[in-house]
């Protein structure tokens, strides 16, 4: 068994990379506070599209903790996943469910917005009132699925990268193929 330590050599440090990430991260966390204020005024609230881009919002905002802050501090410190499994695998699930939850949210807006446009009384239908938040609970419930039966996506400091293998590029691993077909698409 191998410390932490030993662990370490596996990983890459990059200072001004780890702290851009941070840096970043300080910059975008910074531009949500106002922005998703703004969207909760009762004149936005109430249409459908603004409680969609909202509710990726915070998504994104929760997920941009692990994207840039942690992922930032690994990236300056060279760790990889045996240096912090429990950590590493928290925050993994964290993003895999923020990746899986936006990017279905994403496709429902899109769809929203291209009813409201081509189809306004269909669009009123489906998601006027309270109906928008059934629908943003079933993308939340699809979230979930990744909490529950995905592999999370682990970032590994050599390859500035998350994969969902710890090992991925490790010399004393064969070379195994980890794929699942819910993100393969």
């Amino acid at each position: 068994m191998k410390t932490p330590d030993e662990w370490y050599t596996y990983g890459q440090s990059n200072i001004p990379m780890g702290l851009f990430f941070i840096v970043t991260g300080i910059i975008y966390e910074t531009f949500y506070i106002p922005t998703l204020s703004v969207m909760l005024r009762p004149e936005f609230f109430r249409i459908p599209s603004y409680k969609m881009m909202f509710t990726v919002g915070i998504i994104d905002a929760l997920t941009l903790i692990e994207i840039c802050f942690m992922d930032g501090y690994d990236t300056i410190t060279g760790g990889v996943f045996c240096t912090a499994p429990t950590r590493y695998y928290l925050f993994g699930v964290v993003s895999t469910f923020g990746w899986f939850t936006g990017t279905v949210i994403g496709i429902l807006l899109a769809f929203n917005r291209c009813l409201e446009i081509l189809a306004p009384n269909l669009a009123d239908i489906l998601f006027k009132g309270r109906r928008t938040w059934i629908w943003l609970a079933l993308c939340l419930l699809y979230g979930s699925y990744a909490l529950l039966f995905q592999y999370p996506f682990l970032y590994h400091s050599k390859y500035m990268a998350v994969f969902n293998d710890p090992h991925f590029g490790d010399e004393f691993k064969e070379n195994l193929l980890l794929v699942q077909k819910s993100q393969s698409a």
